[in-house]
């Protein structure tokens, strides 16, 4: 709507519905437009200098208001929209953690509780990482547990026989002793050396019950055994031991050397016509010890034969459990020429004083 004021005083207002309409003079305009204004107009004037007209322009506000009142109620209406979807994903992305979250606290509960297999079942997700990884760790345990209720029982049994060897010894001893006696009253000297060799090679090799035993005793267990062969083979054969005086009062694995004698015995000596020779050698090599059994015997013809060997085989895999992987054992023999052992281990390594304080040494 526009009003314009002539020069005569008469007002005209222009709409779009109607046109034409004269108004009174300028006294009543003013009162006009302040009723326009009460009734909801917008009104603007401007006057135009050189004609003396005055142009007003007249628009009802909910008119000009109409499209931003349409504009709010559709962004209010996309906004809630918006509101509630988003109110809906965040229902479901929340569950789709929390609803794993509980089964896995859930599966704890159960766990605490005694509980150690699960049907529970889980999303390729983070979350679900954490579940299966929960029941494999349960499982884990569930084995651990039962393997060690069987070492434990397993443990019980050793223990039980070895109280139950304890009655063994004491009976060896008494008899070989009664036999000493008896061949020394019969004055069977060899008889008596035999039994009394085979007394104290008996203690020494079960050492109390230790698993560690200085050099010089270990090497008297050897003395002792080769008094026993020679009684039998009629002193064919001969000990040479050329040992460093430094290292005897050192503590190794028992029965480490004597097994490897022995063998030199049965395997080299003993098949060979005449006297033989055994030489048995330890030294240090900065922080390792080399022990090495050699003899002048038929040696061995094969690998595999060398590896048939009980005591060989015993003794080399006691000695990589109970020194580590630093250790090493070598064979090397000769058809006709005698078989030689080297001996190489750490008695303070690392891996062995683990293996020590682990095995309560």
């Amino acid at each position: 709507m526009a009003l314009e004021q002539t020069p005569a005083g008469i007002h005209r207002i222009f709409t779009n519905e109607r046109s034409d309409l004269e108004l009174p003079a300028a006294e009543d305009m003013t009162t006009t437009l302040n009723e326009l204004e009460k009734a909801g107009y917008l009104i603007s004037r401007y006057q135009n200098p050189t004609t003396d007209w005055t142009f007003v322009h007249v628009v009802q506000l909910k008119e000009l208001l109409l499209q931003s009142n349409k504009i709010r109620g559709v962004t209010t209406f996309i906004a809630g929209s918006m509101a509630l979807f988003a109110f809906v994903i965040s229902i479901f992305v929340s569950g789709s953690i929390t609803r794993p979250l509980l089964r896995i606290k859930k599966m704890m509960i159960d766990w605490t509780m005694g509980a150690r297999t699960f049907e529970e079942r889980f999303d390729n997700d983070e979350v679900g990482a954490i579940g299966e990884t929960f029941k494999r760790m349960a499982s884990e345990n569930q084995m651990l547990s039962e393997r060690l209720v069987h070492s434990e029982l397993k443990e019980r049994e050793a223990e039980l026989r070895a109280l139950q060897a304890q009655i063994k010894p004491h009976f060896l001893y008494n008899t070989l002793d009664s036999i000493y006696w008896m061949a020394t009253l019969q004055k069977n000297h060899d008889i008596a050396q035999m039994a009394v060799s085979l007394s104290e090679s008996f203690k020494l090799s079960l050492n109390k019950g230790k698993e560690l035993i200085p050099v010089y005793k270990e090497l008297k267990h050897i003395e002792h055994y080769m008094t026993i062969q020679n009684i039998r083979y009629n002193g064919r054969f001969e000990l040479i031991e050329d040992i460093d005086a430094s290292i005897k009062g050192m503590e190794i694995m028992k029965l480490l050397l004597q097994p490897l004698v022995e063998n030199a015995i049965y395997h080299g000596l003993e098949p060979k016509v005449g006297p033989g020779t055994v030489r048995l050698t330890g030294r240090r090599d900065g922080a390792f010890l080399v022990f090495t059994v050699e003899d002048d015997g038929v040696g061995l013809r094969s690998r595999e034969a060398i590896e048939q060997g009980y005591g060989m085989r015993n003794v080399r895999e006691r000695m990589k459990l109970y020194y580590g992987e630093s250790s090493s054992f070598r064979i090397t023999s000769e058809a006709g020429r005698g078989t030689r052992i080297e001996l190489r281990f750490n008695p303070m390594g690392k891996e062995g004083r683990w293996y020590a304080e682990s095995s309560g040494i």
